[in-house]
């Protein structure tokens, strides 16, 4: 008990993260569960799934945890005032996330005929608030404020959770007012944090008021490598479930519920462990101490707990379906599919890992071009696969991203 204390003392930043992020995971799994029982793998599954995508997508690669620590890592090497930096970018951002939104809303409406339209255009607009709420993670980890940003996610997906039985209750449409409400939230549970770095200024006006929008060639030249190539990276994942929707009813819930546990190690150990090492490493760096020792412990200890994970979701699972999923409307037929998804998508669980943290590292270490023809080899990998191999909707899908992702890593190693 007398280590403990002190340990707990040197260590809590992580500790913490990480326990947040089991909270937030088991809570999202809760909600994956709500959704398997109350839709099982139906068509209103699917076309669930098929609203959730421009979310997904702006999270994914145009905000994602790698965009969150570029912006960070950005605003600790520009040496103007970091209120205005911050302000500006949250701007110029903010303009971008508007601009890929309306994109994401047209491709809906002319790529799913069958949705009404207005959802569809309305499902695009959830993404730009938590676009929003990832800027001001961002500023919020670099001044080294982390436990809101990361209960953000909690607050998150314990609203979505009743809005599970909204939607099931009274239409999955209204999931996306929902998510909009989700979205707000996520931006204000900082807000305490972010008005103290303000420093007075009125935040209302200054996050949702009108705003000059300043051109930031500095900061369009250090992150628009990157999210040209997470946008590009995002085009296999709407090929997939395009040719999905088109395999039958089913296809694409059985695909999602088995995404949510392959996502699984991610959010709980390689996010949080990154979001606390790279901002330590990186001031390491800058006072000459060798990063070595520590890069190489991470390496093994995500490589390895990584393919442990992936050992047990090749070996059972069924039995972790079972335990999560099977539920109400989640019937044998849905057991069965989402455990092939989930069985040849299993390794792809390393690869996910190992290249999450080699991008943080990439990014610390400046070489956004390695970073660009990783994803970019990676991507058209992933493309080949899926419409040059004979089209077997779980042996494909599984095969396809794991030799992409494992192609990626190959080019960031070298």
């Amino acid at each position: 008990m007398d280590r403990m204390f002190p340990f707990l003392k040197k260590y809590w930043p992580p500790i913490m993260l990480v326990s947040i992020a089991i909270t937030t995971k088991l809570i999202g799994f809760l909600r994956n569960a709500f959704i398997a029982y109350y839709f099982g793998t139906s068509a209103a599954s699917d076309s669930l799934g098929i609203l959730l995508f421009p979310t997904d997508f702006v999270t994914a690669y145009l905000i994602n945890q790698t965009i969150i620590t570029a912006l960070t890592i950005y605003f600790s090497r520009d040496q103007s005032e970091k209120r205005e930096i911050f302000l500006r970018t949250f701007h110029f951002y903010r303009v971008i996330l508007i601009i890929t939104s309306v994109a994401l809303a047209v491709i809906m409406v002319f790529f799913y005929p069958h949705l009404p339209w207005q959802y569809t255009v309305l499902a695009s607009l959830p993404g730009i608030f938590y676009g929003m709420a990832g800027i001001i993670q961002s500023y919020l980890n670099y001044n080294r404020i982390f436990l809101w940003p990361a209960a953000q996610e909690l607050v998150a997906n314990s609203v979505l959770l009743l809005g599970i039985v909204i939607a099931a209750k009274f239409g999955i449409y209204l999931y996306i007012v929902v998510m909009m409400i989700t979205g707000m939230l996520r931006i204000l549970v900082m807000i305490p944090d972010l008005r103290r770095l303000l420093r007075g200024k009125p935040w209302v006006r200054e996050l949702f008021g009108i705003q000059k929008v300043h051109f930031e060639k500095k900061l369009l030249f250090y992150i628009g490598p990157i999210l040209f190539t997470f946008i590009l990276s995002g085009t296999p994942g709407f090929l997939i479930l395009n040719k999905l929707h088109a395999s039958g009813e089913g296809y694409i819930a059985a695909y999602n519920y088995s995404n949510k546990l392959i996502g699984l190690f991610n959010p709980i150990f390689v996010i949080p462990l990154t979001t606390y090492l790279i901002p330590t490493m990186q001031k390491w760096l800058e006072e000459n101490k060798s990063v070595s020792k520590i890069n190489l412990a991470a390496f093994i200890l995500l490589g390895g707990g990584s393919f442990a994970f992936s050992l047990g979701l090749v070996f059972w699972p069924e039995l972790l379906i079972n335990a999560i999923y099977a539920r109400g409307s989640f019937d044998h037929q849905a057991l069965w599919l989402t455990s092939r998804f989930l069985k040849y998508q299993a390794f792809a669980v390393v690869g996910y890992a190992l290249m999450y943290y080699l991008l943080q590292l990439t990014l610390l270490r400046n070489k956004a071009k390695r970073l660009m023809a990783s994803y970019i080899v990676g991507t058209l990998v992933i493309i080949a696969l899926l419409y040059l191999l004979p089209f077997a909707p779980y042996m494909t899908v599984g095969f396809s991203l794991t030799i992409g992702v494992l192609t990626s890593i190959i080019i960031l190693i070298l």
